[in-house]
């Protein structure tokens, strides 16, 4: 029997480009092929963390090499690669609200100036014909009326294509000329050229004077991380790697402490701007001559230098560039010292792998709900190891929930609420933790949205593997990008590389994957695998639950609600195929790995459908299951927040997790474990939810409306659903247990009050490209602002239909 479609849960909505991406991915894939214990046993070992392989110690495997500059910093002025007048318009025209009219132009005056008139926006297109890699920034001069305001911006242009935008900068009249500063970092990232910058000019003054737009660049040295500031995840192709750079006249000094039997390890590569025909990477340290490494070669790879050392003593190297052009810049990333004798004799497992998986319910594993799924490979997984099956995460939102299970601290207080606020640097991660212990650290993740800019999670990565922002010469802003997303089989690829490139050294791993998401288009193997043979979704059921604009691109002409609930669950059994590799290679087989997900998905409970915008059941209870040596295989049904994944994988890591927040999961393996209540804060902080266990009670904080229209709800408005009786949580139960409803909503807003308000969210600025792809992607997320997450002044229709107590 089919599920009721009500009790499912959300993801977000993809454009029909998206559908035709993925498919022809999924063509590509096709041709190039892809590559219990007794209960006294168990007891034992919920009975003492210190009995498992957690509790003996191992020596640092992995030691990195410090860099530091060597003599002075170079001069990093900026200099001009393009200077733009007047006489450079190819086409200038009004915009207003009624359309488009031509406008003659006007270049009088000293300087000569354009003058931009008439009603509405006011654009002007200039010719320009430079590699965008070249352009960090860009210098206005333009001439507003006194007293008068104008808003402006740039757009880069390639031929059809409009594929960056830069800031909109306001600009106050005076009595002279004005000047504005756009910083182009966007533009600086695309591949190949701009033949068009378009000066747009919001309407705001009478008339705007145009008089010159000069585009420059600082020497490439200044474009890559800064030796003082530390290593930085610098990205060739989807291959990121912490990276320092340096120049011909910027040299470099690295120091590492080496073994009796140690492996220098180096990456290095090109760096952007002159050509480096003539360049050569001179590394000394390593022996009576020194290594003399050309550049000139391919740019599009990270290259490899393996070297034994022999020690002990401090192995002290010097790195150069020698070229023709002294700005020539290069890269040195993932540096350090294998000690290949550290290990031996360890009892503790040398492999971590972390595997989450985006937008995937807790309920979808054959193990927990054979008839809904077939994942057999994390199936055996849990049969080694223990199932979770109450596990609650943080929130509904990719980067926020990833940034709590990365640092084990809750959304509340990291107060990173969106998809576009970035983990600050100060914050510390669970890879800086296993990196600072001598371990080699790689994630291989599938969506850009989780790439270090956006997210700050590659912080504590030797290697960041993923899709990087849309950059590409067929990107629009537009209309999206081919490589902000790729399928699971590749990123597991990409992982196993990365396994066999650390060779014995003791890894942390994690493995994002990212199919289980709409548009719900499975590969061809899988596609129509739940569907019923034979049968048309656009010719069966009683139509969709939504029409109009509310029906999202990818079900258009869909009449069957239960389509895409089908497609999605044929999405879950795909990823437990891409993942069968690497849970079956002997290193992960043999070490520590937890599954889990980000956030589930929702299929028309609560009026939420195809969407994950609700923080009920649908969208916070994921899966978890957790394997290591030793482990007991248990099925738990104890409620368990899933971001204590962290502190848990430090401690049967054998390391010490010391003050990094959380509990051990194992906690849960007790007889009689310690129960806390579970809090969860939404995406954009729009609600909350406290779960006592049996218990789940939701407080709007904002305005809501469901995707069906039929349902709305206003900020201090709670539903209260008993777990235990009525698992869809559809039932409000708030008039009949109003006693309880109080209590539980007193204590969530005291837990809310309750948030460090300083946090660990760094702004980061989404130009229209990016602001875009997410759109694409769905996450339409907004600002958030102001320091309580919960203010009744500003209306609580809560106290207003029970008044006060």
């Amino acid at each position: 029997m089919r599920p009721n479609p009500s009790s499912r849960c959300s993801a977000a909505q993809l454009v029909r480009s998206s559908v035709q991406r993925r498919a022809h991915a999924w063509a590509h894939d096709a041709a190039l092929g892809v590559y219990a214990l007794a209960l006294c046993a168990l007891a034992a070992s919920c009975s003492r963390h210190g009995d498992t392989p957690g509790s003996s110690g191992h020596g640092a495997a992995w030691e990195r090499i410090t860099w530091a500059p060597d003599g002075q910093r170079p001069d990093l002025s900026a200099r001009v690669m393009a200077a733009l007048t007047p006489q450079d318009v190819v086409d200038t025209w009004s915009v207003s609200r009624e359309g488009r009219k031509p406008m003659a132009l006007e270049v009088a005056g000293t300087p000569a100036r354009l003058e931009l008139r008439a009603t509405g926006a006011r654009l002007a297109k200039l010719t320009l014909d430079i590699e965008a890699a070249r352009v960090d920034a860009a210098t206005l001069t333009i001439d507003v009326p006194e007293g008068e305001k104008e808003g402006v911006m740039l757009s880069f242009v390639t031929g059809p294509r409009t594929r960056a935008y830069s800031d909109v900068k306001v600009v106050e009249g005076g009595p002279g000329l004005e000047s504005v500063s756009f910083e182009l970092g966007m533009v600086q990232r695309l591949e190949g050229r701009v033949d068009h910058v378009v000066l747009h000019a919001a309407g705001q003054c009478s008339a705007a004077g145009f008089v010159a737009l000069d585009l420059t660049a600082r020497p490439p040295l200044a474009l890559l991380p800064d030796v003082r500031e530390g290593p930085r995840q610098v990205h060739v192709g989807t291959d990121g790697r912490a990276a320092i750079g340096l120049a011909g006249n910027a040299p470099v000094t690295g120091h590492v402490a080496a073994p009796r039997d140690g492996e220098l390890h180096l990456s290095y590569r090109v760096g952007p701007g002159p050509e480096l025909a003539d360049a050569v990477l001179v590394l000394e340290g390593l022996g009576s001559d020194a290594l003399r490494l050309p550049l000139a070669a391919d740019a599009s790879a990270w290259r490899e230098l393996v070297r034994s050392v022999k020690g002990p003593g401090d192995l002290l190297l010097r790195a150069r560039i020698e070229a023709s052009d002294p700005t020539a810049a290069s890269l040195l990333a993932d540096a350090g010292v294998l000690d290949r004798a550290a290990r031996r004799g360890s009892t503790t497992p040398s492999t971590v792998v972390l595997i989450t998986s985006d937008t995937h319910r807790g309920e979808l594993l054959s193990a927990a709900s054979p008839s809904l799924v077939a994942t057999p490979a994390l199936d055996a997984l849990a049969a080694r190891g223990v199932l979770f099956l109450d596990a609650a995460s943080t929130t509904n939102a990719t980067n926020p929930s990833h940034v709590a299970l990365m640092t084990g601290i809750h959304p509340r207080d990291t107060r990173v609420v969106t998809n576009r606020a970035p983990v600050a640097r100060q914050a510390t991660t669970l890879a800086e933790r296993f990196a600072a212990a001598g371990w080699r650290t790689a994630a291989s993740f599938s969506a850009f949205q989780l790439g270090d800019e956006l997210s700050g999670l590659g912080q504590g990565f030797d290697r960041y593997d993923g899709p990087g922002f849309p950059r590409n010469e067929d990107f629009d802003a537009f209309e999206g990008s081919s490589d902000t997303v790729r399928l699971g089989e590749h990123t597991v690829a990409a992982a196993l590389a990365q396994i066999a490139a650390v060779g014995d050294a003791p890894l942390f791993l994690w493995v994002h994957v990212y199919d289980p998401h709409s548009p719900y288009v499975p590969p061809p193997a899988f596609d129509g695998k739940y569907y019923p043979a034979g049968q048309d979704p656009r010719a069966t059921g009683a139509g969709l639950p939504v029409s109009g604009a509310d029906v999202p691109s990818f079900l258009t002409g869909v009449t069957d609600p239960d389509y895409a609930w089908d497609q999605y669950r044929a999405l879950v059994d795909y990823v437990d195929h891409a993942l069968a590799p690497l849970l079956t290679t002997p290193r992960v087989a043999a070490g520590i790995t937890a599954f889990t997900s980000d956030h589930g998905e929702s299929f028309g409970n609560h009026g939420i459908w195809w969407d994950h915008t609700g923080i009920y059941r649908d969208t916070t209870i994921v899966p978890l299951v957790l394997a290591w040596p030793g482990a007991p295989a248990a099925r738990v049904k104890f409620p368990v927040e899933q971001f204590h994944i962290g502190r848990t994988l430090l401690a049967l890591a054998g390391l010490e997790p010391g003050d990094f927040p959380g509990r051990d999961l194992r906690d849960a393996l007790a007889i009689e474990p310690a129960r806390e209540p579970r809090f969860a804060l939404a995406a954009n902080g729009v609600s909350a939810s406290v779960d006592d266990g049996r218990w789940l009670l939701v407080m709007h904080l904002t305005d809501e409306e469901s995707t069906d229209k039929a349902r709305t709800w206003t900020p201090g408005q709670v539903e209260l659903f008993d777990r235990i009786a009525d698992p869809d949580c559809s039932v409000d139960r708030v008039s009949e247990e109003l006693v309880r409803a109080r209590r539980m909503r007193k204590a969530l807003v005291a837990w809310l009050d309750a948030a460090d308000q300083r946090g660990l969210a760094e702004s980061f600025h989404i130009s229209a490209a990016i602001d875009a792809a997410l759109q694409e992607l769905g996450y339409a997320d907004t600002e958030v602002s102001g320091s309580r997450w919960f203010d009744p002044a500003s209306g609580d229709s809560f106290t207003e239909a029970y008044g006060e107590k």
